[in-house]
């Protein structure tokens, strides 16, 4: 009787060139791995849950069901989609555009993944300005 194929999984690592990593670390950001021990359980968790095949705490059920509901976002809001995202493709950010009713703006970001704030610090930080100048402000007296 044959057996059955292994079952294989692709996993896609983006690692920064040394040149990159020397250019990061030099703004400050620490690039240390903070594995340790049980974060691959906490990973997978983490994943099974968003895909509703596990669980979440129950000390945040409450909050869960509230955002199910996919209550409106009224605060100003700046959304980035990297365009080298293996695991969640690029958009032009209309599917989610509804549930903003607050000033929003959305960039696609070049030679990003999903991780956007340690992959490109800069574009990151720049939407976290950009959100700031969408803000009203508030008046003087």
């Amino acid at each position: 009787m044959p057996k059955d194929p292994p079952k294989l999984s692709l996993v896609r690592v983006s690692v920064p060139t040394a040149a990159r990593k020397r250019e990061l670390t030099s703004m400050g950001l620490d690039l240390t791995e903070h594995g340790g021990r049980g974060y691959v359980e906490v990973v997978l968790h983490s994943y099974r849950h968003r895909l509703g095949y596990a669980d979440g705490d129950p000390r945040y059920a409450g909050l869960e069901r509230q955002l199910a509901a996919l209550p409106p976002i009224t605060v100003p809001a700046v959304t980035l989609d990297g365009l080298a995202d293996g695991n969640f493709p690029a958009t032009d950010g209309t599917a989610g555009a509804a549930h903003f009713t607050g000033p929003r703006c959305h960039h696609q970001v070049p030679l990003a993944g999903h991780n956007l704030p340690q992959e490109v610090p800069e574009a990151f930080a720049a939407a976290v300005t950009e959100v700031r100048s969408l803000a009203p402000r508030p008046s003087c007296a």
